[in-house]
């Protein structure tokens, strides 16, 4: 430093590296606008496992207007199977439904920080786990937005290591998310009307609900 001053050479300060300035509203804009990509794509595959419900519910009562009851049951299990998935897929989409309208009200930046540390955004995690394995493209989307609202939390600066809302108790998660389920419910008993009595035994037997 003493040599420095001697030749009239002024000393380097360390380069700091450039962080690009996110803002969390715009970030938070886009994330909307991707869920509600990933909200159509559910409601197409729902629609599609309503289409394949009705042509093996067809199959079911033609089974038994023949008095084959193993086809029927064959056929009723199908059915079975194709509903746990639609209900698995309704629960994301009524979810991701109630994430998109919380971001929707988003105007200033301290209310960006609220709702990333809200529970209606802490309900992707385990939608995003739920969806691997039934449709696992939107898993990977899901994935992807979570990586996106992480970015628009450290944007303030404060963000506790992979998990970008630590402070989201998960009972206020499981509350959201078994509400969505009841809705789902609800919504599922016109799309998919109860089996002939001769195959409700086969549903009892490889579902709960």
């Amino acid at each position: 430093m003493v040599l420095n001053f001697l030749f009239g050479k002024k000393e380097q300060k360390p380069v700091q590296p450039i962080r690009e300035t996110v803002d969390p509203r715009v970030k938070m804009g886009e994330v909307s606008i991707k869920l509600r990509v990933l909200v159509d794509k559910l409601q197409r595959s729902y629609d599609a496992l309503i289409s394949k419900k009705d042509q093996l519910f067809e199959r079911v009562v033609r089974a038994e207007a023949d008095k084959d009851r193993e086809r029927a049951a064959v056929y009723a299990g199908e059915i079975v199977q194709v509903r746990k998935i639609a209900k698995t897929i309704l629960i994301a989409i009524t979810t991701l439904e109630k994430v998109v309208l919380r971001l929707d009200t988003v105007k200033e930046a301290m209310e960006a920080k609220e709702i990333l540390s809200s529970p209606e955004l802490g309900v992707l995690r385990p939608l995003t786990e739920s969806l691997r394995g039934v449709m696992p493209e939107v898993s990977l989307e899901l994935g992807k937005i979570n990586e996106n609202l992480e970015e628009a939390m450290m944007s303030f600066g404060t963000i506790d290591s992979y998990n970008y809302v630590p402070e989201v108790r998960d009972q206020d998660v499981q509350s959201i998310l078994k509400e969505a389920s009841e809705v789902a419910v609800q919504r599922m008993k016109t799309s998919f009307p109860d089996l002939p009595a001769s195959a409700r035994e086969t549903e009892r037997a490889q579902t709960a609900w």
